[in-house]
């Protein structure tokens, strides 16, 4: 550089330029298209637990009960006392098997750290997770587990945009998504077999209100909210020339 003319300086320095700005780029689409998967798993993740949700709701709906908690512990209880037996070891899960089984019917806080002092909050926060009654976290697993090997999701399909079933794909432009929410939409006034049809309120719950939120391009669902006049337009001209 001591010895170089101004052009020499000049095409570094324009080198330079190019290189930082390439690699900010390259930066750049890496980050959204982890940002993309970050929320398609985000996503797969929240619809599974609202399913989860709903099974646990369904059951105790129509079988009336939640899940037999005494008859739970009880078989708990019986096969940790036969695997210390099987250690020759004292049984350690007693006091917690009562614990956590006063957890379940509901006692305070208060009143469970007063009846075994030698646990902390801390210690009962932790427990809680442990609970297979309502909707606590052991449970959750234990009824996915239960359908986990009902799936089989071949190698090809792992990051095949099939394994998000939705109307938001990243590859498809705007204009694209707009038709196919307009016909999802057509369709949900029109009926289906099985399905009857809608009337243009009962849709606006839907789509703004439910888990049909979260399958749509969220820029998709300002345009209807601020222009909802003109998809029910279209669909009216859809549905006359169906008629006709």
């Amino acid at each position: 550089m001591e010895n170089s003319n101004p052009e020499d300086k000049i095409g570094i320095a324009v080198f330079f330029v190019a290189f930082i700005s390439i690699l900010t780029i390259s930066s750049y689409i890496i980050v959204k298209q982890k940002q993309f998967f970050y929320n398609q798993l985000a996503l797969s993740n929240e619809t599974e637990f609202r399913s989860i949700d709903l099974l646990i709701d369904l059951q105790k709906k129509v079988y009336d009960e939640d899940v037999d908690i005494e008859k739970y512990y009880q078989r708990t209880a019986v096969f940790l006392e036969e695997f210390s037996n099987k250690l020759e070891i004292e049984n350690a899960f007693l006091d917690k098997l009562q614990l956590l089984f006063d957890m379940e019917k509901g006692e305070s806080r208060a009143a469970l750290i007063e009846k075994y002092p030698e646990y902390s909050r801390e210690d009962l926060d932790r427990l809680e997770n442990l609970l297979i009654g309502a909707k606590h976290k052991l449970r959750k697993i234990a009824i996915k587990m239960s359908h986990a090997f009902n799936v089989d999701v071949k190698r090809r399909e792992m990051f095949s945009e099939t394994h998000f079933r939705s109307l938001n794909h990243q590859k498809d432009q705007l204009d694209i998504k707009i038709i196919a929410f307009v016909v999802f939409y057509t369709a949900l006034k029109r009926g289906m077999d099985g399905i009857p049809k809608l009337d243009d309120e009962t849709i606006r719950k839907a789509l703004t209100g439910t888990d049909y939120y979260y399958y749509i391009e969220p820029r998709i669902i300002k345009i209807y909210q601020k222009n909802s006049e003109v998809f029910d337009a279209i669909c009216k001209d859809i549905l006359e020339k169906e008629v006709s």
